[in-house]
């Protein structure tokens, strides 16, 4: 990806580019068998949850699905 591809968000081969956002980044994965470890708590442990994984908060001291 190049420098005006960058800055003008245009996709790149991926069909992503700086523009995408995370949920369309994240459409239609199925997460439902994966355990993430997340080591800075944000939007994207929202993400990964609204995907179906299970996360695991050991600085909260809780699991949560």
């Amino acid at each position: 990806m190049g420098i005006v591809s960058l800055i003008t968000g245009r996709p790149g081969s991926s069909g992503f580019g700086s523009a995408s956002t995370a949920e369309q980044v994240t459409d239609g994965i199925d997460a439902t068998n994966l355990t993430a470890v997340i080591t800075e708590y944000g939007t994207f442990i929202q993400l990964i949850r609204n995907a179906g994984s299970t996360t695991l908060l050991e600085a909260f001291g809780e699991t949560t699905h």
